[in-house]
């Protein structure tokens, strides 16, 4: 981290190596396919508020209390559950601690970085050209449904698959 000072401060935590390639997940096409590893699929909530873009969800950074107070709402505390966020339009953003891509018309879709998002590890998926951004009103919260396919992304866990839970 850098301070205002400018003194840096380097944070290190071990992480369990890859057992398989990282980004494997980008090729699945959930409308063809049974996932592999489908054990592993994460629940993924939608938040219940929208959390409103700023400096803070557009820049990597500690300040995270909107991330933990949507983790908060859905009741989640392990990487094993993932909330996703939209901001004040209605429109998805990203989920607390991943990139998020959605199963749409044959392709992994990522909201713009319009929407308030950190551009996170989609940068990289996008310049492969694995995912495609989408237009701001084709990822919006009435457009998710139960059961809805969702590959979450990070440069710590690599691409994760997750379905979409409603909450009662």
């Amino acid at each position: 981290m850098l301070s205002e000072a400018g003194d840096v401060d380097i944070t290190v935590s071990p992480v369990a190596p890859f057992t398989s390639d990282p980004i494997e997940l980008v090729y699945f096409n959930p409308t063809t396919g049974v996932p592999p590893n489908e054990g592993s699929t994460v629940t993924v909530f939608l938040d219940s508020q929208a959390t409103l873009s700023s400096l803070f969800t557009r820049t990597k950074t500690t300040q995270r209390v909107q991330y933990d107070e949507a983790r908060g709402r859905a009741e989640i505390a392990s990487p094993t559950s993932e909330v996703i966020l939209f901001n004040g339009d209605s429109l998805i953003t990203e989920a607390s601690i991943s990139s998020v891509f959605f199963f749409r018309c044959g392709h992994w879709l990522t909201p713009s970085t319009s929407t308030g998002c950190l551009p996170g590890s989609q940068v990289w998926l996008l310049e492969k050209e694995l995912v495609v951004v989408v237009d701001k009103k084709q990822l919006t919260t009435s457009k998710i449904s139960e059961g809805d396919w969702v590959l979450l992304s990070n440069g710590v866990q690599g691409c994760r698959l997750g379905r979409i839970t409603v909450k009662e």
